[in-house]
């Protein structure tokens, strides 16, 4: 997890100042190092959390005339990740490895300036751009764009459209950020920039992951096969993610009681990771998350670490969260995160349990589900831009298990999943995962959605997967007892409405989607909060 950022200023020379707005909003995604790269009309910065090496901290390089400068934010686990990044055929190499990666290459020769942006697939690490007749800036964070448009005097309007696309399905799975014109480059895409503009071309897809190979074989196996399988894998990729990183970098993990995250931290400890503490929150006046998790510890090496949250420690990281994703966030989890990434220090490492649902079936709705969730729009009246891509993506995963012999009712349900790892999961989970994570210095890991483990989701038969059944049972062996009803970490979302005077500001946006005084149900009333919040934070209301 690193912060990288790139501005080409086209009118102007450079500004000097944004080498302190690039420490500001940067520099703490990289706490070990740091370099800055300047000539007349380019500004590039690189920070460093140094978790596999020792970084070399170059402070500041003048740019020659002549240069070829690669910015890379993320982490390869089954390759020497310098060799791919340096590649000429790094088009095609990226698309087989697995890891974490966003990559900026920049060259210039003093006659032309070109510059070749990637985004690993499944889209864990963040990369936005702006192009405008004065600017083109790139960066790992929203929130750096954002203030070097307020340095150079560049417009600053909300996206409505971008806003409206988040009252339409579930999260907000729109490329765009709150505010017009800072955009992210898809998942598994590239971005190439020079003097005809901007382009962006979609280089790998998450449907190389549907195997047919694969998926025949896991429907020809056995359920303790299947389990005896899902454990030798989980151990495996637990084993590959950790066997790069210094011996003197901290090690966390998050354990909410539920299957998942519990299932991540017996893991790690039993693949010869030392976990500093487990971490666990509960809500004041809610739940007991971390009382219902405390009998797991004595399956455990590692202590367990609780943090209470009331309404106002949750707002302050709710507002926080908002600020650094520079839009209205996708999920109330989002500030849960936030305080818990806080209970760690800069420059560590935190696994989660992120995306299991996703992968192996965990949420209800796959049990009857006859389309994707993200294929009913809240308002039938308006036309989601990206309705046609989610339904081709479906149309493609439901047709793949139709014709590997799925009933009709299970390939909905396989196509679903795909579509919601393809889609939910770049665009909310990892949003925070990275975002949120990158703001307190921390490198945020998710065992589940590594190539192997993903893959062997995807693939996986309904009568093993459904409601998570094999991670179920492996929790069930490590822990001596059944899975427990799934929890996580709640937080006080709508309580976010004492802070608010009114909701004008909303109405006048959104005013079709409902009237003052009518009763919206408490998905939306969130989403009204949380708009007007973020419209007031721009603005400083």
């Amino acid at each position: 997890m690193c912060g990288i950022a790139l501005v080409h200023s086209k009118r102007e020379k450079i500004k000097h100042r944004l080498l302190s707005v690039a420490n500001e909003e940067l520099g703490i995604r990289g706490p070990t190092s740091c370099t800055h790269y300047l000539s007349n009309d380019v500004y590039m910065f690189q920070s460093i959390l140094a978790i596999q090496s020792e970084p070399k901290d170059r402070g500041f390089a003048q740019l020659p005339h002549h240069y070829d400068v690669t910015l890379y934010n993320g982490e390869i686990y089954d390759a020497d990740e310098n060799e791919i990044i340096k590649d000429v055929n790094r088009d095609k190499r990226l698309a087989s490895v697995d890891g974490m990666f966003s990559i900026v290459n920049v060259k210039c020769n003093g006659q032309w300036f070109d510059v070749n942006a990637y985004r690993d697939l499944i889209g864990e690490k963040r990369l936005y751009y702006y192009d405008s007749k004065n600017l083109f800036v790139i960066a790992s964070t929203p929130r750096f764009i954002f203030e070097v448009m307020r340095l150079y005097g560049e417009t600053q309007e909300i996206d409505t459209v971008a806003l409206q696309d988040y009252y339409v399905m579930r999260h907000g799975i729109t490329n765009k950020t709150g505010i017009r014109g800072v955009e992210m480059l898809p998942p598994g895409s590239k971005l190439t920039y020079n003097k005809r503009g901007v382009k962006i071309e979609k280089l790998w897809s998450t449907r190389q992951y549907l195997r047919t190979d694969l998926t025949r074989e896991l429907c020809k196996i056995d359920f303790d096969t299947y389990v005896s399988q899902l454990h030798e894998l989980l151990s495996r990729t637990m084993r590959n993610m950790h066997q790069k990183v210094r011996p003197n970098i901290d090690t966390f993990s998050v354990v909410s009681g539920g299957v998942d995250s519990s299932l991540v931290t017996y893991y790690a400890e039993n693949c010869g990771i030392d976990i500093v503490s487990a971490l666990t929150l509960t809500f004041d006046g809610k739940d007991t998350i971390a009382q219902q998790a405390h009998h797991l510890f004595k399956h455990l090496e590692c202590r367990q670490w609780s943090e209470n949250v009331d309404r106002e420690l949750y707002y302050d990281a709710y507002l926080e969260s908002l600020r650094v994703c520079l839009e209205p966030i996708s999920s109330h989890d989002f500030a849960s995160a936030y305080v818990l990434y806080g209970m760690t220090s800069p420059g560590s490492i935190i696994y989660t349990g992120d995306c299991a649902d996703e992968i192996f079936l965990g949420y209800k709705y796959y049990s009857n589900c006859i389309t994707s969730e993200y294929a009913l729009p809240v308002r039938s009246d308006f036309k989601y831009q990206r309705l046609q891509e989610i339904e081709d993506d479906y149309e493609y995963a439901y047709h793949f298990f139709m014709d590997n012999k799925y009933t009709s009712r299970d390939a909905h349900a396989k196509a679903a999943s795909f579509v919601d790892v393809t889609y939910q999961v770049p665009n909310s989970t990892l949003l925070s995962a990275d975002l949120i994570g990158g703001a307190h210095g921390v490198e945020v890991r998710t065992p589940f959605i590594r190539k192997h483990m993903l893959e062997y989701g995807l693939n996986s038969p309904i009568h093993l997967t459904q409601n998570k059944k094999g991670l179920n049972e492996l929790f069930a062996k490590s822990f001596n007892k059944r899975a427990p009803i799934k929890q996580g970490f709640s937080g006080h979302p709508n309580a976010m409405f004492m802070h608010l005077d009114n909701i004008d500001e909303a109405e006048i946006i959104f005013g079709t989607l409902t009237n003052k005084g009518h009763s919206m149900s408490t998905d939306v009333e969130w989403k009204y909060i949380n708009t007007q919040h973020f419209i007031n934070s721009i603005y400083h209301v």
